[in-house]
């Protein structure tokens, strides 16, 4: 079973990427929220990520951009570290709180977390600016827990609310606690990985094994909890200001 998951690793964990971006696009119209259409959209852009992210494996097999591979080597751009980092660990982490922004019903609250949202684009970008040099090899770790902070600030927002709201006797018709379940459990549980990458070595198979094991499990649980939210939640009125 374990050497099937890791053989197969790739093909899984796209695989739940597709299903949940497809069952959002399926059932487009059942939503009218902007919120919603919104993390539809992104779970499009998704996509987008994972297949221009692995242009050095394209270039490492395409002997006809052996001219680009050339241009690139020995610059941030020859791995796909500064990819991730920009597209992902920043602007989707943006993307997801705006999410819960756009769906939160206090205005209170909604107008501190559009400050903190803005304060961690900004930070976000002079980190990139400054440390740059680090994404020739690694991740930023920075920029790492930033994401986890606004991930954690935005979802616990949510879950409080919903505590505190009538909406707490019908959670599982939400959308929004899907979301909320996937990301909070994914960024929670992936990122304390991080923290051990200063010891990583390859030749430590049982660490290489257990990382992958965690991606893999919190990438499917994520996904597939926006899934299965897409076809069994509600549509929860326009909200939006």
């Amino acid at each position: 079973m374990s050497s099937f998951l890791l053989e197969n690793y790739v093909l899984i964990y796209r695989s739940a990427e597709i299903l949940a971006a497809v069952a959002g696009l399926v059932l487009y119209k059942k939503f009218k929220s902007k919120a919603v259409r919104l993390f539809i959209w992104f779970l499009v852009y998704v996509q987008f990520i994972e297949i221009v992210g692995a242009y050095p494996l394209f270039l490492a097999k395409t002997e006809q951009f052996s001219w680009l591979k050339s241009i690139i080597k020995n610059t941030i751009f020859d791995r796909n570290f500064w990819f991730f980092q920009v597209f992902w660990t920043v602007l989707s982490t943006a993307i997801i709180a705006l999410y819960f922004i756009l769906v939160n019903k206090n205005n209170g609250i909604k107008k501190g977390l559009k400050i903190f949202l803005t304060s961690f684009l900004v930070l976000s970008t002079i980190i990139l600016i400054v440390d740059y040099n680090a994404l020739h090899t690694n991740s930023i770790f920075s920029l790492e827990i930033l994401s986890l902070i606004v991930i954690l600030s935005v979802t616990i927002c949510y879950f409080i609310q919903l505590l505190d709201s009538e909406q707490i006797l019908k959670f599982y018709k939400s959308l929004s606690f899907y979301i909320a379940i996937g990301v909070f459990f994914f960024w929670l549980v992936t990122t304390p990985l991080y923290f051990f990458e200063q010891y990583f070595n390859a030749n430590d198979y049982a660490y290489v094994h257990i990382k992958n094991y965690v991606y893999l499990f919190s990438i499917v649980f994520m996904y597939l909890s926006f899934a299965i939210g897409f076809i069994v939640s509600t549509p929860e009125k326009e909200i939006e200001k």
